[in-house]
């Protein structure tokens, strides 16, 4: 008992929440949110996917947001299957109006899916061509070739450095190796050897790297010595050893000055940030090229998954619009079907609810419903009317039932409608046969006019028939 009282109570509260959510227009308004909610993730979506979002896990923004798309994408699906099911149990029920809106309901479908579809299939066959041009060879090509330029001037920046610091040694080799026990004259001639090399920094060194002589601008480079033990064994072998420093904005030179003393010649020249950030953008350009290029095909499926999405966001969405605007054409001409056919049925008392808009189909309904009006008072005049013709023909009837005298009430057709008890005494016919008979089959030698609408007759002998 308790549980059947609790689902009592739970009923009324269903149909009123019901009831609630029809009249605030819930649905409509749920799906409305659902639609600017998609919109929004779907303009957040590309944000991040172009990088005008910057996020610190843009992978894991973007596959968060695709989540939340899918869910919004379910939501307005879920609505939108409500809303077909229900069109389904009205046409099998043979609601009136039900064929119509489905037909509405798949036409304005079509006007909402197809240009999405076309937009779909030239967008990705717009990518395919996009993504085969840009990876074609001759692109490729181009790209390698960039890259081999920009590496092709570092090299050549490196040998340059090599010679050039060959050079100052052999020079300081034959005319200043003597004086590096004086640091002024030595600092001269390497001043020197380097302004004529376009070197920017010199200094000599030994396997300690304890500077013994320096140019005059070498500061920073006698305060970053950071020489690997590599570069020394290569010097010794009588090689230039070339390194590239960790900031990548100069390259420097290690030489075998002297191999009796131990003594080395380390020089540098700067590159030029012009010509450096051309060199690294080309790099990072190429480098992400070939990621690209590796991974083309999940490229495709990732931005074709993220397309997909987004396109099924607006088709839910349109379909969804589809289906609202058809259904609020097809209501009143629904409420116009539903009332005729009541009207059919006799029942004049069916009204059309006539909406607030001033169009077109309201003045149809108010129109209907004039006209409906006008059939009911007619009807009921009709009624009254005959009602009064019966009340008449009755008491005709009582009166003309005690006469001796027989009486007919013939039509303009020749109908017998009417004949008291002595007529059908007089005709020696049943009263039932008498009335509805035909006038001709009573009396076939009358003459071929129609008699009066009552005719008397008198018992024998006084009844004379021609």
């Amino acid at each position: 008992m308790p549980a059947l009282g609790k689902r009592a109570a739970k009923a009324p509260l269903t149909k009123t929440l019901r009831r609630w959510s029809a009249d605030i227009g819930f649905e409509r308004i749920f799906a409305i949110c659902l639609m600017l909610l998609g919109a929004g993730l779907g303009l957040l979506t590309y944000l991040a996917l172009t990088d005008v979002w910057d996020t610190e896990e843009p992978v894991r923004t973007i596959t968060w947001l695709l989540t939340g798309d899918l869910v919004v994408a379910l939501a307005l699906a879920t609505i939108i299957a409500r809303r077909a099911v229900l069109l389904w149990m009205g046409r099998r029920k043979g609601l009136a109006g039900a064929r119509l809106h489905a037909r509405m309901v798949v036409m304005f479908a079509l006007i909402a899916v197809i240009p999405t579809i076309v937009v779909s299939i030239f967008s990705v066959a717009f990518l395919n061509y996009g993504l085969n041009t840009w990876f074609s060879d001759r692109i490729k090509n181009a790209v390698e070739s960039s890259l081999n330029v920009a590496q092709s001037y570092l090299i050549e920046s490196q040998q340059r450095i090599g010679d050039d610091t060959s050079a100052i040694a052999s020079e300081l080799q034959i005319s200043g190796l003597a004086d590096v026990g004086n640091p002024d004259r030595f600092q001269a001639i390497l001043d020197r050897q380097l302004s004529l090399r376009g070197l920017s920094e010199g200094i000599v060194i030994d396997r300690r790297m304890q500077v013994l002589v320096r140019s005059s601008f070498s500061v920073m480079m006698e305060f970053s010595l950071d020489i690997p033990e590599e570069a020394f064994d290569k010097a010794d072998r009588g090689e230039t050893a070339i390194l590239l420093m960790p900031t990548g904005d100069r390259v420097r030179a290690l030489l075998l000055l002297d191999p009796v003393s131990g003594l080395y010649l380390y020089t540098g020249r700067l590159i030029d940030d012009r010509v450096l950030s051309a060199v690294r953008g080309n790099e990072d350009a190429v480098r992400l090229y070939r990621y690209l290029e590796r991974d083309r095909s999940t490229l495709q499926i990732t931005v074709g998954v993220i397309y997909a999405v987004l396109a099924l966001l607006m088709l839910l969405g349109a379909i969804w619009y589809a289906i609202v605007s058809a259904s609020k054409l097809v209501k009143p001409l629904s409420r116009l079907a539903l009332a005729a056919q009541k009207i059919g049925g006799g029942d004049l008392s069916a009204r059309v609810k006539v909406g607030a808009r001033d169009d077109e189909l309201s003045a149809l309904s108010r129109t209907f419903n004039v006209m409906v009006s006008q059939l009911q008072s007619q009807q009921a005049a009709l009624i009254s009317a005959n009602r009064d013709l019966n009340d008449r023909s009755r008491l005709t009837g009582l009166i003309l039932s005690g006469v001796s005298a027989g009486v007919i009430g013939v039509t303009e057709n020749g109908i017998v409608d009417f004949a008291n008890r002595s007529a059908s005494v007089l005709l020696g016919r049943n009263w039932t046969r008498v009335s509805a008979s035909r006038w001709r089959s009573l009396f076939p030698r009358w003459p071929s006019c129609w008699p009066k609408r009552s005719i008397a007759i008198r018992a024998p002998p006084m009844a004379r028939f021609p």
